[in-house]
């Protein structure tokens, strides 16, 4: 009786993809490729992965593209056989041989001319990640080209595909279950910037498909994050859950300090490029009105506001309100300075105006704030 859980490296599921596309010429299904080798017995019951782990990890980068492939990937028999179902679902539980562990940030393995179609994840992120290459990343009705060290996140309920074109082309692909994202991907964010703030809102926005885009080209320490999150995957022990998790949420902290000024959102909604307008937005939102934008960059007043009410689900003026609090709030609690001084800096020409603002938001007058401690927002 063949094994449930067995084991097959990339090069032999890249074989297989080959031969059954050199017969049809069209796109070849990958669980049929996975199957095909474990029915004739190709597979392994045990993996030989901690044998490549030190090469692969030390390795020059060029070795490592040449030598990756030849790790082993754990499959299910049972789960391959219901065609209806993902091969892995984010935020399931894996059964092995060995173990059972929850499985919260899931890396997948790209594989070249397999069968793909626009699809979503509703309780998933999906995130992407160009080691080198090129991959090709359609988005609702865009097209789009990431290249080597783009980074990609894709909120749910996105309506998505991606492909690769060659064995070169090496994409890290990883599906974060949703909840563990808004829980701590999203504290990632949660700097006193506009940009930070609109990020936010445009990925935890259920009411529509997203995505953001960082490039980080060339930058050699994200690569070698990228390369330790992706061979955590195949370590198949107790603790790989929580190390490909915590290696995740590392890539993703060096990915928005590298790439904080290099980024692209979908904009499906607009017939521009929103991206000027947040730069725009980051440097001068404490004394630009909504107007001020809106002549800047030729736009009505009612199509900006409803542009960032679709992209955020908030207005303009609660948005910049809410900075302006959080940031006074960090003023009020961490430095001596007083409440004239604190009202011009977050951006309010009279101390009273600002008084009145930060009562109605905080329940407190200022001065109570700052004797009192950060009560709950109202």
């Amino acid at each position: 009786m063949k094994t449930r859980f067995f084991y097959l490296t990339q090069k032999q599921i890249h074989t297989e993809i080959d031969r059954l596309f050199a017969r049809s010429h069209k796109p070849v299904s990958l669980r049929k490729a996975i199957l095909n080798c474990y029915d004739r017995g190709e597979y392994s019951e045990k993996h030989n992965n901690h044998q490549l782990f030190e090469q692969l990890y030390k390795c020059p980068d060029e070795e490592f593209l040449d030598n990756y492939r030849q790790l082993s990937i754990e499959y299910d028999y049972e789960a391959l056989m219901q065609p209806a179902q993902p091969i892995f679902a984010p935020g399931s539980y894996q059964q092995t041989p060995q173990h059972q562990k929850r499985v919260d940030v899931y890396v997948e393995n790209v594989f070249y001319h397999t069968i793909g179609d626009l699809h979503t994840h509703e309780n998933a992120f999906e995130v992407l990640f160009v080691y080198h290459g090129v991959c090709h990343f359609t988005f609702e009705n865009q097209q789009k080209e990431l290249r080597t060290g783009d980074f990609c996140i894709i909120a749910p309920g996105s309506r998505h595909d991606i492909s690769v074109d060659g064995p070169d082309d090496f994409v890290i692909q990883q599906y974060i279950f949703s909840e563990h994202f808004r829980s701590s991907f999203v504290k990632l964010l949660e700097d006193e910037s506009i940009l930070s703030h609109f990020f936010k809102m445009i990925l935890t926005n259920q009411e529509r498909g997203n995505y953001l885009l960082f490039s980080t080209p060339g930058a050699s320490s994200i690569l070698q994050i990228a390369r330790n999150l992706y061979l955590e995957q195949f370590k198949y022990d107790e603790y790989s859950p929580s190390c490909t998790f915590f290696w995740m949420q590392l890539l993703f902290s060096n990915i928005l300090r590298e790439g904080i000024h290099s980024y692209q959102l979908s904009a499906d909604f607009m017939n521009a490029d929103f991206t000027p307008v947040l730069d725009y937005l980051q440097k001068n939102y404490k004394t630009a009105t909504l107007s001020d934008i809106a002549a800047e960059f030729h736009y009505s007043v009612a199509y900006l506001s409803t542009c960032i009410k679709k992209m955020t689900g908030s207005s303009y003026s609660s948005i910049v309100r809410d900075l302006k609090m959080k940031e006074a709030e960090e003023y009020l609690l961490y430095t001596n300075r007083s409440i004239d001084e604190i009202s011009a800096l977050v951006g309010y020409h009279s101390a009273d105006h600002f008084s009145r603002v930060f009562r109605s938001y905080y329940g407190k007058a200022p001065s109570d704030f700052r004797s009192g401690g950060r009560p709950e927002q109202g």
